[in-house]
C-alpha cells in the first residue's frame, strides 16, 4: 500500500529531546550484538561505549550519526532478511551499490544508499 501524505501541516514534536537522544539506539545495538561487537562496528573502544551508556562521556556529532546510521541499516535489513543473511550482505558485493560492499558504503556515505539498496531488494527489483 502506497504511503500518501495529505497533511499540509506538521506539528513539532512535544519531546524533541527523546528523538534526539542516540542512547536508546545504542542500547538496542548493544543488546542485539553485545558491547564488544558494537564497539568494533562503531570503530571505538569497548570502554568508550560503556562510558556513553553510563553518561560519563558524551557522543560527538559524528559518532551520533554513526550510531543512527548503523541502527537504521540493521533495523531495515532485519525487516527483509534473517540475521546471518544481513551479515553476509554487509560483507558481500551488492548490485544496487555498483558491486561495492555495503559495509564500505556505510562507512563512506552513510545509511542512505544502503536503505535504498534494501528497498530494491525488498521489492525484488533489479538495478
Amino acid at each position: 500500500m502506497a504511503w500518501t501524505l495529505t497533511v499540509d501541516r506538521v506539528i513539532a514534536p512535544r519531546d524533541a529531546a527523546s528523538l534526539r537522544d542516540p542512547l536508546p539506539l545504542l542500547e538496542r545495538l548493544q543488546r542485539a550484538f553485545g558491547q564488544r561487537a558494537v564497539s568494533r562496528l562503531l570503530d571505538v573502544g569497548a570502554g568508550t561505549v560503556a562510558n556513553w551508556m553510563s553518561g560519563k562521556r558524551s557522543m560527538s556529532a559524528p559518532m551520533i550519526k554513526r550510531v543512527i546510521d548503523l541502527h537504521d541499516v540493521f533495523s531495515r535489513a532485519l525487516q527483509i532478511y534473517e540475521p546471518q543473511v544481513v551479515v553476509d550482505w554487509l560483507l558481500g558485493n551488492d548490485r544496487y551499490l555498483d558491486g561495492r560492499r555495503p559495509i564500505d558504503v556505510l562507512v563512506l556515505e552513510g545509511a542512505g544508499p544502503l536503505v535504498e539498496a534494501l528497498d530494491g531488494h525488498a521489492s525484488l527489483g533489479y538495478p
